[in-house]
């Protein structure tokens, strides 16, 4: 749920971008943020299934620094729309990645 919901998130993103080419914080977002959350849920999903749940564990909380790293460069950059559905999808993101972390902590 988590990936797909980050996904949700970077393709949300991309049209933000894609209307407000001038806001740098968005493409910050979309390219590295959100790519790099993604990559991280996915490496952890594969060390579950791999058995490695401590570096599940740690790949899953790096999702969530980027995560932290959008919503923070959008409140920097004081963007030319109003960020409200930003920090609500990035919140919705960060908390299926802290059920990841639990679900992954419940296994072990």
């Amino acid at each position: 749920m988590a990936i797909d919901q980050a996904t949700s998130v970077q393709a949300y993103l991309i049209i933000m971008a894609k209307k407000f080419p001038n806001d740098k914080a968005v493409g910050n977002c979309v390219l590295p943020f959100y790519d790099n959350c993604i990559l991280s849920l996915h490496t952890a999903l594969d060390e579950v299934v791999g058995n490695e749940p401590q570096s599940a564990i740690t790949d899953a909380q790096a999702a969530g620094q980027e995560i932290y790293n959008c919503d923070k460069a959008i409140q920097n950059d004081k963007p030319s729309f109003d960020p409200i559905a930003v920090y609500v999808r990035n919140n919705e993101t960060f908390f299926l990645r802290v059920m990841a972390v639990s679900a992954i902590l419940h296994m072990t």
